[in-house]
C-alpha cells in the first residue's frame, strides 16, 4: 500500500470514528471538552481547595499540567488494544498493521486539539498575558505528539503478545500521573539534588517545559525537547521496522 493511499485510508478512518464516536451521547462533540474540564475541577477543589495546597494561579498551573497528560494517558490507554481490536478487519483484508494504532493516535490528536484551542481562549478570557512565547507551543505539541506516537505504537503491538500487558499499562498510568508534578510544583517538594531525575520523566519534563511558556512567559529548554523528539521518532522508526517485519503474524495471534 502506498504512503499516500495509507493516509488517505487513516484519515478516513479517524473522521468516521470520531463522528460515531459523537453519536454515542446526548452531548455529542461536548464530551470532548467536558471530560478534562471535570478532571480539572477535581484536581483544583482537592488540591487547591480543601488541601490548600495550590500555588499562585494554581488553576492554570493545574490546566498546564492536566491538559497535556490527560492527551498523553488517553492515547496510550486506547492505543494498547488498537491492534488487538483490529482483528475483524485484518481478517478479512490485508492491512499494515500499522494502520490500527495510527488511527487512535490521530484520533485522540484531534480531540485534544480543540482541547488546547479552547484552553488558549479560556487563559485570554482569564486574563494571562499572551507573549511571544506562546509561539513555542506547536513545537511543544508536535514533540509530546512523536513521543506519544512512539510509545503508542510499542505498546500496541506487544499487547497481542502478552495481554495481561495493558494491566501493566494502566497501572503505570496511575504512577505516572503522581510523579509528573501535574498538581505539585517539583521544586517544591522534591529535594533540589533530585531535580535532574524528575526531569528525565519525558511527561513531567514536558509539562514544564507548557508551564514555562504559558504561564511565564519563559522559552523551553530546547535541548531537552530535541532529545525526547529525536529520541521518540528513532524509536518509532524501529518500532516500524519491527512492526513491518512481523505483520503477518497477528492475524495467526489474535485467533488463538
Amino acid at each position: 500500500m502506498k504512503v499516500g493511499q495509507f493516509s488517505q485510508l487513516v484519515l478516513t478512518k479517524v473522521q468516521l470514528n470520531l463522528k460515531s464516536e459523537a453519536k454515542k451521547s446526548y452531548l455529542s462533540y461536548m464530551w470532548w471538552i467536558l471530560e478534562p474540564a471535570l478532571f480539572v475541577g477535581v484536581f483544583y477543589l482537592v488540591f487547591g481547595v480543601f488541601l490548600a495546597r495550590g500555588t499562585e494561579d494554581f488553576l492554570i498551573f493545574l490546566l498546564c499540567g492536566q491538559i497535556p497528560f490527560l492527551w498523553f494517558a488517553r492515547s496510550i490507554l486506547n492505543s494498547a488494544s488498537a491492534i488487538e481490536n483490529g482483528r475483524g478487519l485484518m481478517q478479512q483484508i490485508k492491512i499494515p498493521k500499522i494502520f490500527f494504532p495510527s488511527v487512535t493516535i490521530l484520533q485522540d490528536f484531534f480531540k485534544m486539539l480543540c482541547v488546547f484551542i479552547l484552553f488558549g481562549i479560556f487563559l485570554v478570557v482569564y486574563g494571562i498575558e499572551v507573549t511571544k512565547s506562546w509561539f513555542y507551543l506547536p513545537l511543544l505539541i508536535v514533540v509530546q505528539f512523536c513521543f506519544i506516537s512512539c510509545l503508542a505504537v510499542f505498546i500496541s503491538m506487544i499487547v497481542p503478545f502478552l495481554p495481561d500487558f495493558k494491566y501493566l499499562v494502566n497501572t503505570a498510568m496511575q504512577l505516572t500521573m503522581f510523579a509528573s508534578g501535574i498538581f505539585y510544583d517539583y521544586k517544591m517538594v522534591i529535594l533540589e539534588q533530585h531535580h535532574n531525575l524528575f526531569l528525565l520523566n519525558p511527561i513531567a519534563n514536558l509539562i514544564t517545559q507548557y508551564r514555562e511558556v504559558i504561564q511565564f512567559g519563559g522559552e523551553p529548554d530546547f535541548y531537552a525537547l530535541a532529545i525526547i523528539g529525536l529520541g521518540s521518532l528513532t524509536f518509532l522508526f524501529i518500532c516500524s521496522l519491527i512492526l513491518k517485519k512481523i505483520d503477518s503474524v497477528y492475524p495467526r495471534v489474535l485467533v488463538q
